[in-house]
């Protein structure tokens, strides 16, 4: 990831959402909207994007069936080294979005896409974008989504385009201290969005960036992409209990 880092990535994304998360309460909220879209724990939900597995191991240890898929490897590694610490046993797949549909048939009931991830289709992990195929990936990505549902299925998606800047605090790492902080910056004319995490060594004094960039996709381009994409009923600004920085969309196949 970055110069004399004693950490992962996924390890730094585990921190993050720690910080700015009251895990309990965003679980709660995601579970209510699961059960007003008549979803229950029988229902096959997968997670588009499980990260260090925020949302799907909390499904996973309170009785859902969830699989868990990422492009990344290092986030899927970080998954289950998560799942083996909390003794929970679920599925976690290394797949990129718009492989989905080449991987599974359509059997999922419900599939989400969470944590303002959808934007960085062709960019997570790389300093580098070209923005007409990030949106193109972006297109791909929500059709991968459409086709491994069942009829009647929903599609969860959240965006937040806002700029911001926050401190979140220190993580302790086999070499010392780092303060941990980061912003998000939008340049809406060049649709593009920059989010960087800054760190500074208590000890050394030192600073380092991770810098990724992502489409700047407005609410209304969002539903769309899921009107174009086949969705036949698009919500959205819909209220989810304990998210505090995402617009969410539920989209029904």
């Amino acid at each position: 990831m970055m110069k004399n880092s004693f950490f992962s990535l996924s390890e730094l994304w585990d921190f993050v959402l720690e910080k700015r998360y009251n895990r309990k309460e965003i679980f709660r909220g995601f579970v209510d909207v699961l059960k007003k879209h008549g979803l229950n724990k029988s229902s096959l939900i997968l997670d588009a994007g499980c990260g260090s597995g925020f949302m799907s191991l909390d499904l996973a240890e309170n009785g859902f069936r969830v699989v868990a898929t990422d492009k990344s490897y290092e986030m899927i590694r970080q998954v289950k080294i998560n799942a083996q610490k909390k003794k929970i046993g679920i599925q976690a797949e290394q797949v990129s979005w718009s492989d989905l549909s080449k991987k599974f048939d359509p059997i999922f009931d419900f599939v989400y896409c969470r944590g303002n991830s959808l934007i960085y289709a062709a960019s997570w992990e790389q300093n580098w974008i070209v923005p007409d195929r990030n949106l193109e990936e972006i297109k791909k990505s929500v059709k991968s989504f459409y086709n491994i549902l069942r009829p009647g299925g929903w599609c969860y998606i959240d965006s937040n385009i806002k700029p911001y800047s926050e401190k979140l605090g220190v993580l302790k790492t086999r070499k010392g201290d780092v303060e941990v902080s980061w912003k998000a910056e939008v340049d809406s004319s060049q649709n593009l969005r920059t989010w960087t995490i800054m760190l500074k060594y208590v000890s050394s004094q030192e600073t380092q960036e991770f810098v990724s960039y992502s489409a700047y996709l407005s609410n209304e381009e969002i539903c769309e992409i899921l009107h174009k994409t086949g969705f036949k009923k698009v919500e959205k600004n819909i209220p989810v209990h304990g998210e505090k920085y995402c617009d969410v969309f539920i989209a029904q196949k």
